[in-house]
């Protein structure tokens, strides 16, 4: 390279960028110094190239070629010097006694983590899982829950038919695994014993996804969850029906919770209900969840219909029993006061981190 074709600013600059290339301490101070010296405005490049466009003819081409050779020179030095530095910060920074970054870890959905907590609550009460397809006939989903054939549930317009085998639908609800539960506690063994009465009685949840024709919406979804309870013993009646919700509620939201139960209508249960509970977030007060009213409706429930035992077999004059079911989606949305149901499936990773309440 001939310093001596430069204009003197130019070989001025040229003999600085030795001493102010080694002052870089980082690499913020590099970048500073590449702006200056090589940045598309107000740098020794962009002066170099306003001198070259001025030039006379006869010297562009010995002093362009001597511009480009300390352009590049600038460049490959700048390289370099951001290589050595970022090897330095690295070799600061690494300590080889410490243990490896982990990566990010898998966890559970936050619905799944809360389905675990419903059914927890109900764990010392001697309640076992129990579960049955998604796929079902329409004898599990209606007939054996005594819901009539004229009932709205049955059209297509609610419910998702198989067009390959019409007889097969998506369940709309948990409640046919409470169908096939009880047939197979009804039928008799082989000493004319059935498990119901050598067991003395069953009790046991069913959770699980269900399908609805719904529109998508902030508080609808075709696809979502619930959990189904089901006690069968002798002589049961409502006030065993309230104090085992009473007591699972007040596990799952508190120890303050408090229960009550107004009168409802459900085809499989004579009489039905559903239960408020108190408003766990402002603890009865009244808020924007529970619309000022301290309490939010959590589940429906209700004797079990006789004819719903007698499909399976069961004599409904000695035995009886309660059922309840409750979605999981709406307890989560109350819980986590998340205002749209849609977001608990869009994987967003920042909402999915931040519903820790849910466990």
């Amino acid at each position: 390279m001939d310093v001596s074709l430069l204009p003197s600013e130019i070989a001025e600059a040229q003999s600085a960028f030795p001493a102010a290339l080694a002052a870089c301490a980082d690499l913020d101070a590099l970048n500073r110094l590449k702006g200056a010296y090589t940045g598309r405005e107000a740098s020794h490049a962009a002066r170099m190239m306003d001198l070259l466009k001025a030039a006379p003819k006869e010297q562009k081409r010995d002093l362009g070629a001597a511009i480009n050779a300390v352009k590049n020179a600038w460049d490959e030095a700048i390289k370099a010097r951001q290589l050595e530095l970022a090897a330095a910060k690295k070799a600061a920074t690494w300590d080889p006694t410490l243990t490896p970054p982990m990566p990010p870890k898998g966890a559970l959905h936050p619905l799944d983590r809360l389905m675990g907590r419903m059914t927890e609550a109900f764990r010392p009460l001697g309640y076992h899982i129990e579960e049955g397809p998604e796929i079902e006939t329409a004898a599990n989903n209606f007939d054996g829950l005594n819901i009539p054939e004229d009932h709205p549930a049955r059209g297509s317009s609610d419910t998702f038919y198989l067009a390959a085998h019409p007889e097969l639908l998506l369940r709309t609800h948990t409640s046919p695994v409470q169908v096939r539960v009880l047939a197979r506690y009804g039928a008799k063994g082989a000493d004319g014993v059935s498990l119901l009465e050598k067991k003395g009685g069953l009790r046991f949840l069913a959770p699980g996804r269900v399908y609805r024709k719904d529109e998508i919406d902030p508080t609808h979804s075709p696809m979502f969850h619930q959990i189904e309870g089901m006690l069968v013993g002798k002589g049961i009646g409502l006030h065993h029906l309230k104090g085992t919700l009473s007591y699972a509620m007040r596990a799952l939201f508190g120890p303050d919770t408090k229960a009550r139960f107004r009168p409802s209508y459900f085809p499989f249960v004579e009489p039905g209900c559903e239960m408020d509970v108190s408003c766990p977030l402002c603890a009865g007060k009244g808020c924007r969840v529970c619309k000022g009213s301290g309490w939010v409706e959590i589940l429906g429930a209700g004797l079990i219909h006789p004819a719903v035992l007698s499909h399976a077999g069961i004599d409904a004059k000695v035995w009886s029993g309660f059922a309840f079911g409750m979605g999981v989606e709406r307890t989560a949305m109350m819980v986590s006061q998340t205002p749209d149901l849609r977001l608990f499936f869009e994987n967003d990773q920042r909402f999915l981190a931040a519903m820790g309440g849910l466990d």
